[in-house]
């Protein structure tokens, strides 16, 4: 069904909505993973959630109710989105699966993998428990805050800052001048690109820190 802006849909039956440029869509969810698809258009396309639309701001959660009457479903809430929309993402206890990625994408997970593929523009992760995989980012700004899993990320461009207290730091495939890598208690490895003028810091308190680059360059390092 095909709906205008502004109506509220309170069925998790498929929904499709005509948006705005630049729309905002939330989604939320306690105990199922998250699959977005970032698409050129003005549509957004809601499988198995309740949507409520308010000016050019789309919310996309989970029906609890379905929980208290023992007929939850089982599989993931699945949306398609403009490619120009910007998109928050927040999931308590399932995975998050981002094909296409929004020019501003932000996604929070407390238990679950984070897997990213794509984007364009800017994308800011945080993770708790859990794995984030991110592959083909060519944005402006790719920033990882996570806690207890590992990080990886392949082929990317733009400004790189990545985080981990507990879990290890993988970068490959890195063609960028301003890279920042900190873990705490688990290795770094970087292989890609260091630019004449780029930025680059890599710190591990408490394991190894591995750099793959040309063999023409100088590395400097310090200890403490």
């Amino acid at each position: 069904m095909l709906l205008a802006l502004g109506l509220l849909v309170g069925t998790p039956d498929d929904t499709t909505l005509r948006v705005p440029a630049h729309s905002a869509v939330e989604i939320e969810a306690q105990t199922r993973s998250i699959i977005v698809h970032a698409v050129p258009g003005d549509r957004v396309t809601v499988r198995g959630a309740n949507v409520e639309v308010d000016g050019a701001t789309i919310s996309v959660s989970e029906d609890m109710s379905h929980h208290r009457n023992h007929n939850s479903p089982t599989g993931p809430i699945e949306v398609t989105v403009p490619s120009d929309a910007r998109v928050e993402l927040s999931s308590v206890d399932g995975d998050i699966t981002v094909d296409g990625a929004s020019d501003r994408l932000h996604a929070a997970v407390v238990d679950g993998t984070t897997r990213v593929t794509g984007g364009g523009g800017r994308i800011d992760l945080e993770s708790v428990t859990g794995p984030v995989i991110v592959s083909d980012f060519h944005g402006t700004t790719l920033t990882i805050d996570a806690t207890n899993d590992s990080v990886l990320v392949t082929n990317a461009t733009g400004t790189i800052s990545v985080d981990d207290v507990n879990g290890s730091i993988t970068l490959r495939g890195i063609h960028s001048s301003s890279v920042t890598a900190n873990a705490v208690n688990d290795h770094v490895v970087y292989e890609g690109d260091i630019a004449a003028s780029g930025r680059y810091d890599f710190a591990s308190q408490n394991d190894d820190i591995t750099l793959v680059v040309a063999p023409t360059i100088r590395v400097m390092s310090s200890f403490w």
